[in-house]
């Protein structure tokens, strides 16, 4: 997704961060490749950004799926952050058994996993 300044908004998985679980990413770069804004944000569980948009104030809402906040079991995920990063607010949604927005279903199979959309 390309920014209203040109940036390119990256949204993904990553356990690079040394987490056990993977973190949804957020990755903000200029024309040039230069790192304007980065976010990991999850918790106990792999935790996945599928798609980001900017918002008009500056922020980021983006949508994924969870295994940390709501059933703890893949739910899609809807997060709120504002112009620094930090999350206003989130919301789940499902309920006992996966529900997951994006192209990729969780999965611990794959160590160091990489996958980025959007």
């Amino acid at each position: 997704m390309v920014t209203s300044g040109g940036d390119l908004l990256i949204a993904g998985i990553s356990d690079s961060f040394g987490e056990e679980y993977g973190d949804a990413g957020l990755l903000q770069i200029d024309p040039m490749g230069n790192v304007v804004r980065q976010a990991a944000i999850g918790a106990s569980g792999d935790d996945m950004a599928t798609d980001a948009r900017e918002t008009t104030d500056g922020g980021i809402v983006f949508a994924g799926w969870t295994e940390s906040f709501g059933a703890q079991m893949a739910d899609l995920w809807l997060v709120k952050l504002d112009a620094g990063g930090d999350v206003l607010w989130q919301q789940t949604f499902g309920g006992a058994g996966h529900a997951v927005a994006g192209p990729r279903a969780p999965s611990r199979a794959r160590p160091r996993r990489h996958y980025a959309g959007g």
